[in-house]
């Protein structure tokens, strides 16, 4: 049997209701807007993702919409061909991945990492 393609990806690039210290000295809301070497976390990851030539959606979870439209401005052609859309985060990691995963037909098959894993 062959295997289907992946062709979701869940990005959680929540915040943590207690603050991120990393993220606070910062002054930034979300520690997936880090920079490094100049770009934030999660635009790598972005980036990364929509370079697999099987991923056509790539999910952002996070509590605030604007921060998707902001991180698809900011990765702009590079992920183009891909849609990416919001999911709105859960009150954990956990939660946000089981809810996402409850809205999939059964036996989609997704890849799911972190905002602020620079990949």
């Amino acid at each position: 049997m062959a295997t289907r393609p992946i062709r979701l990806a869940l990005v959680l690039a929540g915040r943590r209701a207690s603050g991120d210290p990393v993220a606070e000295q910062a002054g930034l809301t979300h520690k997936a807007l880090l920079p490094i070497a100049g770009q934030p976390m999660a635009a790598r990851v972005l980036r990364a993702l929509a370079a697999q030539p099987d991923i056509e959606t790539i999910s952002i979870s996070c509590d605030d919409p604007g921060l998707v439209t902001r991180l698809a401005a900011l990765v702009g052609d590079a992920c183009a061909r891909v849609r990416i859309e919001h999911h709105t985060s859960g009150r954990s990691p956990a939660s946000s991945v089981a809810d996402y995963l409850t809205s999939l037909p059964d036996g989609e098959r997704v890849i799911v990492t972190t905002g602020d894993h620079a990949l």
